[in-house]
């Protein structure tokens, strides 16, 4: 018999899972009780937590703004400046803007290194983590600029001497690979000038600062409480998330193992059963689902399901007598057949229905009685049971009772 898996639809098992809806509102319905309830026991904690940061956050920016001599420059009046350093080469040398180069960039990492901040810090009472906010260098290739910014031309002033002479204490260093290049100040000019971009920076770090005062002051309740909310949210998403996923893990089970037939080529395969029919039956219970899982069948009420199983089973077995048998344990099922066999019977063709034949040995027995006959096996996907209609397809086999046509519902 061929392995099931080989016939495995991903569309019907997608609506399978569809169908059993309620299971997955039920998981989220006790994953947003479970999360509420955890979140209640737990929530002022986490409010006191949010509060804290809230606070240590306030204290940090009202530091820097009180300390930052960035900070403090009124962007209007921003004194500038600027010390422009050039190589001066006494014999000519070949690649000569190579040694340059390289000799500005060592300047460059000696500047940013730190090492010129603590000497600034030390000489002139400035704490060494603002220094860079007011001394930068620009390498320019083969010469380099540095730039002090502050709000005062005096202070300035100081700042700059102070980093010219870290800078000449350090030629002495760079001398010991670059002998050729020797540093020159080529240019120290002093200027005053409107700094916008500087106006912007103060203006945001003032909002923020003024933002956090706002939120501590009113208790960061509301905050606490928006803060605790997205995480529930995401708890409930997490815990929908991971229990779908071990549903659909079990659903996937159920469907390929669960014992009932899923789909028609599970009996049409292994039995060379011969398709005359199939229709979704509307009334009953997933009727929507079923028309979606089986969009390409005809769906039809009962009453016009039984008139066409009539027309089928008529028109394939001509003067013969029909047997519909199933194993179907659906109350549907029974009805639809049995008022099959009576249209069958107003037409004058003789039908009966035998349900279950391997549970009655007198029903094989009045099939075997009859000269010409025809058997036409009726069952429902998603509700007859393999064990069940292998049985009647075996008990048919070992009775010799042809049994060649099937028709399937849905």
């Amino acid at each position: 018999m061929k392995n099931r898996n080989d016939d495995i639809d991903v569309k019907n098992i997608f609506f399978y899972c569809i169908s059993k809806w309620y299971f997955f509102v039920l998981i989220a319905v006790f994953a947003l009780v479970f999360v509420f309830l955890s979140g209640n026991i737990s929530g002022e904690e986490n409010e006191d937590t949010v509060s804290e940061e809230v606070v240590q956050e306030y204290e940090r920016v009202e530091e820097y703004l009180e300390d930052s001599i960035k900070m403090n420059i009124d962007p209007t009046n921003v004194y500038k400046e600027s010390l422009v350093y050039d190589f001066v080469i006494e014999e000519p040398l070949e690649n000569e803007w190579e040694y340059k180069k390289m000799a500005a960039g060592q300047y460059e990492g000696f500047i940013g290194s730190g090492k010129l901040a603590e000497q600034v810090a030390e000489t002139v009472s400035v704490d060494k983590q603002y220094i860079y906010e007011i001394v930068s260098i620009a390498n320019h290739g083969t010469w380099f600029s540095v730039y002090v910014r502050t709000g005062d031309s005096a202070r300035g002033q100081e700042i700059a001497a102070v980093v010219d002479k870290t800078i000449r204490d350090y030629e002495e260093k760079v001398a010991q690979t670059y002998r050729c290049c020797q540093l020159k100040l080529v240019e120290w000019n002093s200027s005053k000038e409107m700094d916008l971009d500087l106006s912007r920076e103060q203006d945001q770090v003032s909002t923020y600062l003024e933002a956090l005062k706002k939120e501590i002051e009113s208790a960061s309740a509301s905050q606490a409480g928006q803060s605790g909310y997205t995480e529930m949210i995401k708890k409930v998403v997490l815990l929908t998330g991971g229990g779908w996923v071990l549903l659909v893990a079990v659903l996937l089970i159920i469907y390929l193992y669960g014992g009932r037939i899923q789909e028609s080529l599970e009996m049409v395969l292994p039995y060379g059963l011969h398709v005359i029919g199939a229709y979704v039956v509307k009334s009953g219970k997933g009727g929507a689902f079923r028309r979606l899982r089986y969009s390409n069948v005809i769906s039809v009420e009962e009453q016009k399901c039984a008139e066409l199983l009539a027309i089928q089973a008529v028109s394939q077995c001509p003067g013969q007598k029909i047997y519909f048998i199933s194993a179907s344990p659906d109350e549907t099922v029974r009805e639809i057949l049995k008022l099959t066999t009576e249209k069958c019977q107003a037409k004058g063709i003789g039908a009966e229905y035998l349900e279950e034949i391997q549970k009655q040995p007198e029903a094989v027995g009045k099939i075997m009685e009859t000269l010409d006959y025809q058997i036409i096996l009726v069952e429902k996907i998603g509700v007859s049971r393999r064990n069940a209609v292998r049985a009647e397809m075996e008990l048919c086999k070992n009775c010799k009772i042809a049994a060649e046509k099937a028709i399937f519902l849905y």
